[in-house]
């Protein structure tokens, strides 16, 4: 074992020097490994400074914002930056046609006009804790993965709910590379949110779809929100008579700004990574699975558009869902470019094979040499499954009318009484509150068209019934259902006639099928794969340096970092590593697009160089920067620090050429975009006449 453990190291030098410098998203509880190189290239924080337990840290400033974004605190009244895309719902939520705060902006004058946002939650880590041993203990090496999981599950559950210690606080233990690790994690969460201040849409979403995922950019994409306690500063639900939250640290905010070459890191809640993925299980997801997802899409993203021109109650009625289709959409486009461009597919199948020999050279771990061609083969087994479930998902399930559809099926099947009717019509008229009947209608006879893509899988009796919904669905009910209102209005609805309906026959065989054979398949593949990944994931422990073998992210607080660097990302095309107003006047004037459209009085001050203190050295008003830092969803309104922890920036987006980084890091294309604060500072004071909010937040001497 000795031998194994110095042969192991010796390999891990060597293997070290291939490996790229900037990848990895990091616990901050194992910082250790990579601090020494933090160090080296600009870090002036202690790991006490930037993750404590027992004393006020940098940790207790980073929120997770809803349940997908990052967030930070920069004054001691709870004050939260996070980025305009993460509070976009939200924005659009308290917005009316009359009262359109996403179009024309929102800046609170006082506390009383800031706008309490229903649903939307802020949670604070107080702790992590590594469980590993408590679950992992208890599991028999003899369990099947089945059993391992329920196991696994059923402890996680237990430990969380010890830990559930009051009403705000929530407990949960994640589950780390496939099962080979377990931490405990302990949030404060709020629930009093309020709108603050946001910049109007040609800021905050300058670019649009047309800059989505695109470097150089010119996006202010930052808004501003408040945490309320009670009295004690506890979370609480909304009071008029609660107060601003007074947090346990401050992050301080600087308009020293960036140069080339700088140090950051980048402190957030990825989402979610998949970088031990095998090059057969990226060739099936990123050609295979893509590209129909991708063309799915495109046909909703029209539909929506079409409507939405010149009606704006579709437009805010449809603005946050469009946002959600179009950014993995576009996503998904780069993903395929950026594997393609790198030969990442050839390169991880080269590295796989220089693990496999180096497997075959120990003997204690020859035994293992199969395991990628076992990995190989059970991704092809499970590819079919997979890809039936995607073309479910997004033609089918993800559709609002048949999620209507869907909710009869169940409540019909739990039982009907008395009342049943009258539930059912409320849900009918919300249905139509909610969501333009016409648009949704087009929606979906447009998408229902691509489960042809999976005729050949399904069952004769299933196909039999798809053809015949298709040649009767204008008569269904759920197609027509201003009738249902009406229906609804006179009493005159028949649970009898509505399960005898097309759509409703059609959605009810389809699930059948679903549950009964694809999920349990998908489950099972899933299960075989689990239980290959985790042993993969561990060898992979012992096989890379402890400084690059990191956990894939899982919406748990980590840091990454990087420098401020250029790329280039084709042949003859190099960008520099910022943008200014110059740029995004230049788009405005000289552009195309409607998503290049900016106010006179953003104009007014570009053209007389009104910036204030928020220029650089070169006069240039900043607006956005780029890293070599590793990011991925989730990381969205992550703080940007220099190494003095002091906020510089909001982490946004990645370049299109890049977004491949979720399955394949490569420093030569993958750059994270983020908001330089000074852009920000700029919109508050110069544009908006927002003192206040300035006024209120802490910043760097």
């Amino acid at each position: 074992m000795k031998k194994l453990i110095i042969l192991i190291s010796v390999l891990s030098i060597l293997i070290s020097k291939n490996l790229l410098a900037d990848e990895g998203m990091w616990l901050p509880v194992l910082l250790e490994a990579q601090y020494d190189d933090m160090v080296t290239r600009g870090l002036q924080l202690s790991p006490e400074d930037i993750y404590s337990i027992n004393n006020s840290s940098l940790k207790d400033a980073i929120v997770l914002f809803g349940r997908g974004c990052t967030g930070v605190i920069v004054s001691e009244q709870g004050l939260i930056l996070t980025n305009h895309h993460c509070g976009y719902g939200s924005i659009a939520n308290v917005s009316t046609v009359n009262n359109d705060y996403l179009t024309n902006g929102f800046w609170s004058n006082d506390f009383k006009e800031e706008i309490p946002i229903e649903g939307l939650t802020i949670s604070i880590l107080v702790s992590m804790r590594d469980v590993t041993n408590e679950i992992l203990s208890q599991i028999p090496t003899n369990a099947t993965e089945k059993q391992r999981k329920d196991i696994a599950n059923k402890l996680c559950k237990n430990i969380a709910a010890e830990n559930k210690t009051k009403p705000h606080i929530d407990a949960v233990v994640r589950e780390f590379n496939y099962g080979n690790a377990y931490y405990l994690m302990i949030y404060e969460v709020f629930s009093d949110i309020r709108l603050v201040a946001a910049p109007p849409l040609f800021i905050g979403n300058f670019g649009g779809d047309t800059d989505n995922w695109v470097w150089p950019r010119h996006t202010g994409d930052f808004s501003v929100f408040r945490i309320y306690v009670n009295q004690n500063n506890e979370s609480t639900n909304y009071s008029k008579n609660n107060v601003p939250f007074k947090p346990k640290y401050v992050a301080p905010v600087s308009k020293k700004g960036i140069n080339k070459d700088d140090f950051i890191f980048i402190y957030g809640f990825p989402g979610s990574t998949t970088h031990f993925m095998t090059s057969k299980g990226i060739d099936l997801n990123v050609n295979l699975i893509n590209p129909i997802a991708i063309d799915i899409r495109t046909t909703k993203l029209n539909i929506i558009e079409n409507y939405s021109r010149n009606n704006d109650t579709i437009r805010l009625m449809y603005a946050n869902k469009r946002a959600g289709i179009a950014n993995y959409w576009k996503k998904m486009q780069g993903e395929t470019i950026g594997i393609n461009a790198t030969k990442a597919i050839e390169k991880r199948h080269s590295q796989e094979q220089d693990f496999v020999n180096w497997l075959k050279s120990i003997d204690s771990l020859k035994k293992y040499a199969n395991l990628m061609d076992t990995l190989y083969h059970y991704h092809q087994l499970a590819y079919p499954y997979e890809y039936i479930d995607r073309v479910l998902y997004e033609a089918y399930f993800s559709n609002e009318i048949i999620r209507f559809v869907q909710r009869t099926i169940y409540d019909i099947q739990r039982g009907i009484d008395d009342s049943w009717a009258n539930k059912w019509c409320y849900l009918v008229n919300n249905f139509l509150k909610n969501n333009n009947l016409k648009l949704e209608q087009d929606l979906f006879l447009s998408t229902f068209k691509y489960l042809d893509s999976i005729s050949k899988y399904l069952p004769n009796d299933l196909l039999k019934n798809k053809l015949n919904t298709e040649k009767n669905i204008e008569k269904s009910l759920f197609i027509n259902f201003n009738e249902l209102s009406v229906a609804c209005l006179k009493n005159k609805i028949n649970p009898k006639t509505i399960q005898k309906d097309p759509l409703y026959v059609f959605t009810s065989k389809l699930l059948d099928w679903y549950v009964k054979e694809i999920l349990p398949m998908e489950d099972y593949y899933n299960n075989k794969l689990d239980s290959l990944y985790r042993m993969y994931t561990k060898l992979q422990s012992y096989y890379l340096p402890q400084n690059k073998y990191y956990f894939d992210a899982n919406s748990t607080l980590r840091i990454a970092y990087g420098n401020v660097k250029p790329y280039h990302p084709a042949d003859a095309i190099t960008y520099i590593h910022y943008t200014t107003i110059d740029g995004m006047v230049d788009k405005a004037l000289w552009g195309q697009a409607e998503d290049y459209k900016i106010d006179s009085t953003l104009l007014e001050l570009f053209k007389n160089k009104d910036f204030g203190s928020y220029a650089n050295d070169k006069g240039e008003l900043p607006i956005a920067f780029i890293s070599t830092t590793h990011t991925t969803g989730g990381n969205s309104g992550s703080p940007v620090f220099n190494g003095k922890g002091e906020l510089i920036g909001l982490n946004f987006d990645r370049v299109w050429e890049g977004t491949m980084s979720d399955f394949y890091f490569d420093d030569t294309r993958c750059r994270n975009i983020m908001l330089d604060i000074r852009y920000m500072l700029f919109i508050i004071d110069k544009y908006a006449n927002a003192q206040r909010i300035l006024n209120e937040m802490k910043f760097a001497q």
